[in-house]
């Protein structure tokens, strides 16, 4: 069974409004909530308040890489 988490953004006007994707079961949310405190806990991790250039080299790498994960992952499981 392929049950989907999230539903593209809606308009007013148009049926889609590009990327965007909202949570319609548990599973979304709970999507959404590692994607959170996976940013924070990189931000902890890389001491991004103090961090010198290459550290935020590597915090921005890190979290390119995490949304690219996040945003397959919607893809695949977002009703078209």
């Amino acid at each position: 069974m392929n049950k989907f988490w999230f539903r593209t953004r809606k308009g007013i006007k148009s049926k889609d409004l590009g990327w965007g994707f909202i949570p319609v079961s548990w599973e979304g949310i709970v999507a959404y909530s590692v994607l959170l405190v996976l940013v924070i806990l990189f931000g902890a991790y890389f001491d991004i308040l103090h961090a010198n250039t290459a550290q935020g080299f590597y915090f921005l790498f890190s979290i390119v890489i995490l949304f690219f994960a996040f945003s397959v992952l919607a893809k695949v499981k977002t009703q078209r």
